[in-house]
């Protein structure tokens, strides 16, 4: 997971509001972390029977994902992102709920799960910020204006200048 992580932090600290948008990404985390947790101790009810549910929204997600991939849809990654949020804040609620009256026994299962679950959580939230405050914050290289659009992560050459350029910031071909 880390091999994906790496790219999408690149490029969110390659804006000028990168470092707070992952801030923000990450301050979003542990808030789901504390609510999930809070909800996995305070209440009697056992949240197991969400395991099939929630692997068919995976499913379903990965499935979106694949297609947006192709269809390059800028509302379906923002629903995609959105959904992802949901889904695995239900799944690390669903392993909490396992973990804590000690239903759990193996615990490497169990740490890789609610990892697992953040990991993506982190991942997802980055990825909405990016896309709805991120994309107008690229910084200028060599006199290059900004687009004014959102920019999406599988954007090839946002925020880059077409061509070579001379010290005025004009295409050396003009």
């Amino acid at each position: 997971r880390g091999w994906w992580l790496g790219p999408i932090l690149a490029v969110a600290l390659a804006l000028k509001n990168g470092p707070a948008l992952v801030g923000y990404a990450a301050g979003g985390t542990g808030l789901v972390m504390a609510v999930m947790a809070t909800i996995a101790t305070t209440t009697k009810r056992d949240f197991s029977f969400m395991g099939k549910f929630l692997f068919v929204g995976v499913i379903v997600l990965m499935i979106a994902m694949l297609a947006n991939m192709f269809l390059q849809i800028p509302a379906l990654a923002l629903t995609i992102s959105s959904a992802v949020i949901v889904v695995f804040s239900l799944f690390l609620l669903h392993d909490l709920s396992r973990i804590v009256p000690g239903g759990e026994t193996n615990h490497v299962m169990a740490t890789t799960g609610v990892y697992l679950s953040l990991l993506n959580i982190c991942d997802s939230f980055l990825n909405l910020l990016m896309i709805l405050t991120g994309g107008t914050d690229l910084p200028a290289t060599n006199g290059a204006k900004d687009a004014g659009g959102p920019v999406f992560f599988f954007e090839a050459g946002a925020g880059l200048p077409a061509g070579p350029t001379n010290a005025d910031g004009m295409s050396a071909d003009t």
